[in-house]
């Protein structure tokens, strides 16, 4: 089963992640996953790197290419063989923040369809059972971040238009996601894990 934490940065979803990770990892050893994108394969270091500290103006082709290669090797190489065994797969963002923050900002039609095609092809058609949205305020989730990114300096403004984009991809449909569960990221640190541990008690269970 996969679940998939999604928002913009500040509003929890690392940290609350890596707590849920840490729990049931003690409860099924050697069953428990917790990935992220860009990937923590030697090409998805180095484009954290890119994405943090350098001066690239990579503009949005550039930058759906570059995500969406990552997201293919590691889907590829990481994800599947995983997925072969009932284990519980966590992924802090996935092609969805590709939509919210690339694709969806993109006004020329053909560019956005080809950028889409290039997308749904990197995801090598994986499912995920559960979307875990992250939702707040951009200034409550600007105030939690100590070290902005290439993307959080943009602004507030762009990235009001990267949360509307989310729910308006969310809303969608999509063929690859399941059910998809709005959390409220607004709330103080401890309540928004009481509620993410109360979903996956939903799909998971707790033994203890």
């Amino acid at each position: 089963m996969i679940f998939v934490f999604e928002g913009i940065d500040g509003t929890g979803k690392s940290t609350v992640s890596k707590r849920v990770f840490d729990y049931y990892k003690s409860i099924f050893p050697g069953r428990v996953f917790l990935f992220s994108e860009p990937s923590d394969t030697g090409f998805g270091r180095k484009l954290r790197d890119i994405l943090k500290y350098s001066d690239f103006n990579l503009n949005i082709f550039e930058q759906v290419l570059l995500f969406d290669a990552d997201r293919s090797y590691f889907v590829r190489n990481v994800l599947l063989p995983v997925m072969k065994s009932n284990n519980i797969i966590m992924v802090d963002r996935s092609f969805i923040s590709t939509y919210a923050y690339q694709i969806l900002n993109v006004e020329n039609e053909d560019l956005r369809r080809l950028l889409v095609d290039i997308t749904e092809f990197s995801t090598n058609g994986v499912f995920f059972d559960v979307v875990l949205f992250f939702d707040c305020d951009v200034e409550v989730a600007l105030g939690r971040r100590k070290e902005k990114d290439n993307f959080e300096i943009r602004g507030v403004e762009f990235l009001n238009k990267v949360r509307e984009n989310y729910k308006k991809f969310l809303l969608s449909g999509h063929e690859k996601i399941g059910k998809v569960v709005n959390i409220d990221a607004s709330k103080p640190l401890e309540e928004v894990y009481n509620d993410v541990m109360a979903v996956f008690r939903e799909f998971v269970g707790d033994i203890a």
